[in-house]
């Protein structure tokens, strides 16, 4: 109906209108379309009885004063073009199996804003068996005339159960760039189909058993055609095409097909899934059981969600660099099929990714339960910097934790991974041999190196990215200057190449970062208590799980109850606490 909006324009002589579609038709947005100028008293409308409701609320739709199922009718193909919600029926044909195709809109517009996706949500008791399911993974989206890139995929959550005969996804990547990718199921190199033509790709898989080994320059080893893709692993794939008069062109597509095995339907699981983590022994800590993995969910994901506190490291393609987030600290959110690294834990062979992080959309929900609501044992400061030159950028975090070591710790640190892209510039904080992209520590001697790689010789600035009330006095060693990143960024020269002995953060001011701190709120679980550690005066709030208010204290306290899970608040943050005996 995007070609015609109002169909039915003054058809007073409407009386029965049937349609078939499982999803209530686009642009029907108010009284106006497509029933403009009709009195809809008396006027039935027939739709598909499983998702009757879904009409009723529809604007437009919402009119007919009738509206009734279709008994008996069932689909044979399901097209999602935006975000619904398919509640299955209690009872489903033995021999329903229609096909499932979501797709984006296909218009010729260059707006993100003008383009809609199919976003699935399934719920329901019974098995909804598929026969073809078809999805897009769009990494080559682009907004404005810019060039801008805001890659765009169709979700899938299911809550309920489904199979399907056969499985692919159509994935779109930006030509001459890496891509880091994961599959939700197997694939086989040699089923990968170039569907635009005249497309040459490689696919490379990261070895951290040569990292371990110190064996950088084999890091990256290349996969064959007769490689097999592993559900939850992680790849990078790069891809260049031509068209047929020899031209380079933007971006490159292909149909990416599930191998018909036990790992074929994991794209529908409904439960925690678990990927397997290597271990790998090595000299340095910082070098020890790398392992790219990948978003297991065909959906985007919450990492505050995920049940593992220690940093991941994430490919940043419109910066060319990579980029180190905690669970801990930031909201970070998964693309479907994005693969990413993390360090195997001493403790852990794998990471668990339960099903509440899961949403069909990009958007960053409110979830104080979970952000910050970790185990805590110490208050932390954190703090961002960020080195600009022109339109590339680069960031380095570290924290002040008076419980964490001075060394790198595997559970709070990440180590620096340099972009493959000598143009842009990098950060990161130096501690004897180890470069650091987040790094967790006590405060010492309140004195922090910082190291840099600057790509060509220009005009660079320093800027901190965090409200803080204390001074951070950045030192330049090379022009003797002391600025308060608190108050201002800092610009200056640089000639290309790396430097690890110019910079240095220094602490300082009325206010000190140990003062900050001991005005924080710390909240753990041990044993059958929840330990509340603050300043005197510092009120804090405990609460069930259903939000009823158990207790209040001031300071410090510890409090015996139940086991069961608790939600403690105090100076506008939540804490979420698991307490077992």
């Amino acid at each position: 109906m995007t070609d015609c909006d109002q169909p039915f324009y003054y058809c007073d002589n409407l009386k029965k209108v049937t349609c078939l579609a499982l999803v209530p038709p686009m642009d029907v947005d108010g009284s106006d379309y497509p029933f403009y100028g009709v009195n809809m008293e008396n006027r039935a409308l027939y739709v598909p009885a499983w998702t009757l409701n879904k009409y009723k609320l529809t604007k437009g739709w919402d009119q007919f004063s009738i509206i009734e199922p279709l008994e008996g009718y069932w689909p044979e193909n399901i097209v999602l073009i935006d975000e619904f919600v398919l509640t299955l029926p209690d009872t489903l044909p033995v021999e329903y199996k229609p096909n499932l195709s979501m797709k984006h809109t296909d218009n010729n517009s260059y707006s993100r804003y003008d383009w809609t996706y199919g976003m699935l949500s399934v719920n329901g008791n019974q098995t909804l068996s598929i026969g073809t399911l078809s999805m897009v993974y769009d990494q080559n989206m682009f907004y404005d005339y810019g060039r801008n890139y805001s890659p765009w995929y169709t979700t899938l959550v299911n809550n309920a159960t489904m199979r399907a005969d056969s499985i692919c996804i159509k994935m779109y990547l930006r030509n001459d760039r890496w891509a880091f990718v994961s599959f939700p199921f197997d694939v086989k190199v040699s089923d990968v189909q170039d569907i635009l033509g005249n497309t040459n790709f490689v696919i490379r898989k990261y070895s951290g058993k040569e990292r371990a080994e110190a064996n950088f320059v084999n890091t990256w080893q290349d996969m064959t055609v007769d490689s097999v893709l592993r559900a939850g692993e992680g790849y990078i794939w790069q891809c260049s095409r031509y068209d047929n008069d020899g031209y380079h062109k933007d971006y490159s597509g292909f149909k990416v097909s599930a191998i018909n095995n036990v790992n074929k339907n994991l794209i529908f699981a409904n439960d925690t899934r678990t990927v397997a983590l290597n271990e790998y022994q090595a000299e340095f800590s910082h070098n020890r059981s790398w392992n790219l993995i990948g978003n297991p969910f065909p959906c985007y994901y919450d990492t505050r969600v995920i049940e593992f506190t220690a940093p991941i490291t994430v490919w940043n393609e419109n910066n060319n660099t990579y980029n180190a987030y905690s669970p801990m600290d930031d909201a970070y959110i998964l693309r479907p099929g994005e693969a990413f690294f993390v360090q195997c834990p001493i403790d852990k062979e794998s990471i668990s990714f339960p099903t509440d992080g899961r949403q069909t959309s990009w958007e960053v929900k409110d979830r104080s339960t979970y952000n910050g609501a970790r185990s805590v044992s110490a208050p932390r400061q954190v703090f961002n910097l960020l080195l600009n030159c022109g339109e590339m950028s680069d960031r380095t975090r570290f924290v002040i934790n008076a419980d964490a070591e001075m060394g790198y710790d595997m559970s709070r640190d990440a180590s620096k991974f340099m972009s493959s892209d000598s143009r842009v510039p990098q950060l990161f904080t130096v501690e004897g041999d180890v470069h650091f992209a987040i790094n967790e520590r006590p405060m010492g001697n309140g004195v922090i190196a910082l190291g840099a790689y600057f790509g060509s010789e220009g005009t660079y600035t320093l800027a901190l990215d965090t409200e803080v009330q204390t001074e951070v006095m950045l030192v330049d060693k090379l022009t003797g200057k002391e600025v308060n990143l608190a108050a201002a960024d800092y610009t200056f020269s640089a000639e290309a190449g790396t430097v690890t002995d110019r910079f240095e953060i220094k602490f300082g001011g009325a206010t000190s970062v140990e003062e900050n701190l001991a005005q924080q709120v710390s909240v753990q679980a041990v044993g059958g208590q929840i330990i509340v550690n603050g300043a005197e005066g510092t009120e804090a709030v405990v609460y069930t799980a259903d939000g009823k208010q158990i207790a209040a204290v001031q300071g410090n306290a510890a409090l015996d109850v139940n086991p069961g899970l608790y939600i403690v608040k105090a100076q506008g943050k939540s804490y979420k606490v698991s307490v077992v005996r």
